[in-house]
């Protein structure tokens, strides 16, 4: 879910980063078993996660060689459809539990011995769709949390009555909260808090009086001036980490940069409550998957090595250390747990109240229905009624036009 702006293309692979890192014996097969001249293209939209340090741990073990990309997940998207329209996927790629719905990508079927048996069950339905293991989870999480600055804020607020209250405690320079306000993926714990969650047991459910009565509330910040809606991304991050803003809604992947920025005064909390109702974020996995049935191709042994090796108790436990990303893996989870401090406490919590992201086909097509709607509510062109039942039309005229 990282903000836009990248747009590369698949064929300008970068060389992964190199690492040095411990050597992982029983999961790899003899180097000689597949061909040093071979190479993996391998595609992901983990701007905020480098697995590239894995990846070549991986390279230097193995003789398999690699060509890397980078995109941001809307860029990964279109890159994805275009290239399964010219035959021109990449082997693997890592992307969020949702893009495996992509039907035009032509994911293979996971085989059962490809996957670990440390694998938790909320993470395996996470990625797969209709039915069918499309993806192997790798990270998961991926959820919004609340972060605050503790040199500006003694007690972090649980609810937004409290948290405005707060505003008058800082100093004249000093903004109560950032967060990237036009991003969809941000307005969804909002939605959840009014129980009007956009997609629920196969169905569409835009056009809810949860919807209106969301989008009213969530409006109603920006009017307040508790948020700047023109502030995307990279300027709320930017605020956050020099100390301008007390609080910032981002998700999981940026822990680790935020602990690096912040040190001894980064803040994890739960999302604050909205009129008694607690706030509810998506979560996800970040899943390997390989497009154009690359498993059934004649890399497939190399691939399955790949896998493997993605899933192992040592790199998940170092996926944590490293990356301050949570593992897929339950042995590398509960090792978290029982070392953790009460930001990571709260990480976890909140990931507890998270609601799975679907993976079906129907989040596409409800993500640009939300983004059409929302414009419309924001510009004045729709009133927060009208928008919603507009989202629920654009979606179902989509689907029909699809399906």
């Amino acid at each position: 879910m990282q903000p836009p702006g990248k747009s590369v293309l698949f064929s300008t692979f970068k060389h992964c980063l190199v690492v040095v890192l411990s050597v992982i014996t029983l999961l790899v097969l003899p180097v000689q078993s597949i061909a040093a001249s071979q190479t993996i293209s391998i595609a992901s939209s983990l701007d905020d996660y480098d697995l590239s340090l894995f990846l070549e741990e991986f390279k230097q073990q193995t003789g398999i060689n690699f060509e890397f990309a980078t995109l941001d997940t809307s860029d990964l998207k279109t890159e994805l459809l275009i290239r399964a329209d010219t035959k021109t996927l990449p082997d693997v790629v890592l992307v969020p539990g949702d893009l495996l719905g992509l039907e035009m990508v032509n994911y293979s079927v996971i085989p059962k011995d490809w996957m670990s048996d440390k694998q938790p069950t909320k993470n395996l339905e996470q990625s797969t769709v209709k039915g069918a293991p499309l993806g192997i989870p790798i990270l998961s999480g991926n959820h919004l949390m609340l972060y605050y600055n503790k040199s500006l804020v003694n007690q972090p607020a649980t609810s937004w009555q409290a948290l405005i209250a707060q505003q008058h405690q800082l100093e004249q320079d000093v903004e109560l909260i950032a967060w990237s306000y036009n991003e969809m993926f941000w307005l969804i714990p909002f939605l959840g808090a009014f129980d009007a969650l956009p997609y629920l047991d196969g169905e569409i459910r835009l056009g809810t009086t949860g919807t209106a009565q969301a989008l009213r509330f969530y409006q109603s910040l920006a009017e307040q001036g508790v948020v700047a809606k023109e502030c995307h991304y990279q300027c709320s991050l930017d605020k956050f980490v020099s100390g301008k803003v007390a609080y910032m809604i981002n998700g999981s992947w940026a822990l680790h940069a935020f602990d690096e920025s912040l040190g001894e005064n980064l803040g994890v909390a739960l999302l604050p409550a909205i009129k008694g109702n607690g706030m509810v974020p998506y979560s996800s996995v970040f899943a390997l998957a390989f497009p154009g049935d690359s498993i059934n191709s004649d890399k497939s042994a190399a691939l399955k090595q790949l896998a493997r090796f993605l899933q192992s108790d040592d790199v998940q436990q170092r996926i944590w250390h490293t990356l301050r990303s949570l593992p897929s893996n339950i042995n590398a989870i509960n090792r978290i747990k029982d070392d953790s401090n009460s930001n990571i406490s709260n990480y976890i919590s909140q990931l507890e109240l998270a609601e799975p992201m679907p993976s079906d086909p129907e989040m596409s097509i409800i993500w640009e229905a939300l983004v059409m709607g929302f414009n419309r509510h924001q510009g004045g062109a729709l009133d927060a009624s009208e928008a919603a039942q507009y989202m629920q039309y654009v979606a179902e005229k989509t689907k029909k036009e699809l399906y």
